[in-house]
């Protein structure tokens, strides 16, 4: 624990990538590599085994033969985790995947591999590699020999114990005359384990790197308060928020949606209108509540948001699910007459909220953090208390989001620039915030063609429909096929990929152009969903094995991870500026809501997804043809240089914009230095209302011992 606890570099997201390349390097380094500046990393890893295996030459028998005596305890291991769920014969099996192992690691050392690529490379190929390897076993005992996830990790435990066992005993055969240092196989059995538990110890550090406010407690631990705020960088507090409100917030009406549209499938559902002697006609409407709610809510939220703000529609969207909530808790004295009511405030809040928290997450977030701002947006327990969960996260934020920054871009619309250069203050933690507010205005300004704006609102309508069919309506249909199927988990599995996609896509979704990653992940999407359409109009793969639909389902999610909830959010909502979406978040939203109408009467129309007269194809094959569509249109647009989509009138203003401030004298790379030669200004960024003696002008803009004259910290200079 002590490197997450003690971390020196205080979970920086920069200087965890320089160590890691330093580690990367370390570890394919040769043993005469001497280039390092650091006396430490010569020789790399290599050298280090090296000196690691060549300390047993001089031990004596009983050392070794302690040693020994002691790894066999992996064995041990292996033996009761594979024999206490197996017959003995698979330890047997077992052992032999063990000696091919080692000979594929022998053969390795005559191939050179990917020595002329750097390091990086190297590792990420070689972690690649791994995790392919690892992936392919899990999936042919899972899917192919329908083995529970307990089995197959089992045989795969007892496997890497026998080899960290033959790892281990190894170590002994050094002797003055002969060593396994000098063997390649046992080379790469070594530094496949010193690789893995490095990268078991590095990707934590990466993760916690990446969550900006892990900065800020892991300094303030180590740290005093000032030197761990004058560290935090300031867009990590800003898209601490998004990320807190936007994977809480979001993620709750999310699920809430979900449990409210599906209630006609819930056996859960039908016990409590039964026992409470609700009847619905016609049977299966209860979604139609919910979405026309949800519909009706979305135009509030554009109303409510436009006069008073993003917070206060999310405080709206709080109160309402608070009266939903309430009338569902007395439907057992009033029965119906509450009941229908509750689901239609319930389907009022979330189409409140869910519009609200986008466009919060979005506009707080630097242009930097923009991309990764809304991609942070089942079921055994009976929906009553889904709903209620639900509701306990909603009722947790509504008082929350008061405490926070409003929208800089919602407050620079309604209220002007110098209220939005203070609410920039406080959500970028420093004053030095006139760039930032320069650039908002000029996007704010900027004059697009109508016909640009018409074609952009396409856009925005057609990524809207795909997102909207490629959420709800594939979930239930996975979620209805897999209990067809005794697949019951199927839903959850697929989910839990693309959770694990959506993760990874943070990694590259700020670095590569947006319309890159939307085209080929909808190419790929369609590919799909055309065989998936055409299992369920066609049943192509026949109704005893449904192993092809398996896998197409999770390469399905897992392309969806990667491209479509970091992308298509923001894409939508990045395409017009605070006036415009006014207009236009309300009606994709209601195309959002809409289009689900449909898919719902569909589900209801195909009581089984095993036979051809299922409908569910005609939706599928719709989403489809969308995604082409999209692909097309996608072409006449540009990038910004956040990655994000735009026309290429305004990517051509923003290089323009962006050019001109680096050559203005109030840029910050030109006002960091003065007019006389060598001397330079340095900015004191501590949020601590201390009085600084040290600082020359310090005292002059001091009040009663505190260096704070403003709401907002006041900023000193000191010539050096």
């Amino acid at each position: 624990l002590s490197p997450f606890l003690f971390n020196s570099d205080g979970f920086d997201y920069e200087k965890t990538k320089v160590d890691s390349i330093a580690w990367a390097k370390w570890m394919y380094a040769t043993a005469d590599d001497k280039s390092d500046l650091d006396k430490v990393n010569h020789g790399g890893w290599i050298g280090w085994w090296q000196g690691e295996v060549d300390q047993y030459i001089g031990a004596k028998g009983i050392s070794r033969t302690t040693v020994i005596v002691r790894e066999c305890r992996h064995l041990l291991v292996a033996w009761y985790v594979i024999t206490l769920r197996y017959n003995p014969i698979v330890l047997l099996y077992t052992s032999l995947a063990v000696v091919a192992t080692l000979g594929i690691f022998h053969a390795c050392t005559y191939f050179k591999g990917l020595g002329a690529l750097s390091s990086s490379v190297r590792a990420t190929a070689y972690l690649l590699t791994v995790s392919l390897v690892l992936a392919l076993y899990l999936v042919v005992a899972m899917v192919v020999l329908s083995k529970s996830a307990g089995d197959a990790l089992a045989i795969l435990y007892g496997y890497f114990a026998i080899l960290y066992a033959v790892n281990e005993m190894a170590r002994v055969c050094a002797f003055p005359t002969w060593s396994i240092s000098t063997i390649g196989m046992f080379e790469h059995l070594a530094f496949l384990f010193d690789f893995l538990f490095g990268v078991m110890m590095l990707v934590p550090l990466v993760v916690l790197s990446v969550v900006p406010f892990m900065n800020i407690i892991q300094t303030r631990m180590m740290y005093n308060e000032g030197f761990s705020q004058v560290m935090s960088d300031s867009s990590q507090y800003a898209f601490s928020i998004a990320g807190m409100v936007g994977l809480v917030g979001a993620g709750a009406c999310g699920w809430l949606y979900y449990v409210l549209t599906t209630l006609d499938f819930s056996g859960s559902f039908l016990a409590y209108t039964t026992l409470y002697d609700i009847s619905i006609a016609p049977t299966g409407s209860t979604a139609y509540y919910v979405i026309a709610g949800a519909m009706g809510g979305s135009w509030l939220s554009a109303a409510w948001g436009f006069y008073f703000g993003r917070r206060a529609t999310i405080f709206c969207g709080g109160v309402v699910a608070f009266v939903a909530m309430s009338l569902v808790s007395g439907t057992a004295s009033f029965g119906k007459a509450v009941f229908l009511p509750s689901l239609v405030l319930f389907g009022c809040a979330i189409g409140l909220l869910l519009p609200a928290f986008c466009l919060y997450c979005y506009e707080i977030s630097t242009r930097t953090c923009a991309p990764r701002s809304c991609s942070c947006s089942r079921n055994a327990l009976v929906w009553m208390w889904q709903c209620f969960w639900c509701f306990l996260v909603l009722a947790f934020l509504t008082p929350v989001i008061m405490l926070l920054p409003e929208s800089p871009y919602w407050v620079l619309h309604r209220l002007g620039a110098e209220e939005a250069e203070a609410c920039l203050v406080l959500l970028r933690r420093r004053t030095d915030v006139m760039v930032e507010l320069t650039a908002m205005k000029e996007s704010q300004a900027y004059r697009i063609p109508m016909s640009s704006s018409v074609y952009k609102a396409a856009v925005g309508m057609g990524l809207t429909i795909v997102l909207s069919l490629s959420l709800l309506p594939l979930n239930i249909y996975v979620a209805r096929v897999g209990l067809g199927y005794g697949r019951a988990l199927l839903l959850t599995n697929c989910l839990a990929v693309e959770f694990t996609f959506a993760l990874f896509s943070f990694v590259y979704i700020d670095k590569f152009a947006h319309k890159m990653v939307l085209m080929a992940a909808l190419v790929v999407s369609a590919v799909v969903l055309v065989f998936v359409a055409s299992q369920d109009r066609f049943q192509l793969f026949g109704q005893p094995d449904q192993t092809a639909l398996v896998v197409l389902f999770l390469v399905l999610y897992a392309v969806k991870g990667m491209g479509l909830p970091a992308t298509m959010w923001v894409g939508f909502i990045g395409l017009f500026r605070t006036r415009g979406r006014v207009v236009s978040i309300p009606i994709y939203f209601t195309a959002f809501f809409g289009a689900h109408v449909g898919t719902t009467y569909i589900h209801l129309a195909s009581p089984s997804t095993r036979t051809s007269a299922s409908n569910e194809f005609v939706w599928l094959y719709c989403l489809m043809g969308a995604s082409v569509v999209l692909v097309v249109g996608l072409f006449r647009l540009a990038k910004r240089s956040n990655g994000m989509l735009c026309t290429v009138m305004e990517m051509n203003h923003e290089r323009e914009m962006d050019e001109a401030r680096q050559r203005a004298p109030s840029h910050p790379r030109r006002r960091a230095y003065t007019s006389k030669q060598g001397s330079r200004r340095f900015g004191n960024l501590t949020l601590s209302p201390r009085n600084h003696s040290a600082t020359p002008r310090g005292r002059a803009h001091s009040r009663k011992g505190s260096d704070i004259d403003t709401p907002y910290q006041q900023v000193t200079e000191a010539a050096v």
